[in-house]
């Protein structure tokens, strides 16, 4: 079942996209528990911060 969804998640990317668009706009507008949204915040900035490590010092 699961390599399923991943073989047609690479065959259609886009299918991808817009579960991922689906997935944000869900967010605005069910309200998330404050562990749920700081876990968000630190994954975001530790992110930040390995792209920022991968440009500067590749």
């Amino acid at each position: 079942m699961l390599l399923s969804l991943l073989n047609s998640a690479r065959l259609r990317p886009e299918l991808l996209i817009l579960v991922l668009m689906v997935m944000i706009i869900s967010m605005f507008v069910i309200p998330l528990p404050t562990y749920l949204v700081d876990f968000l915040i630190a994954l975001n900035i530790v992110l930040a911060i390995l792209v920022f490590m991968g440009v500067v010092l590749h």
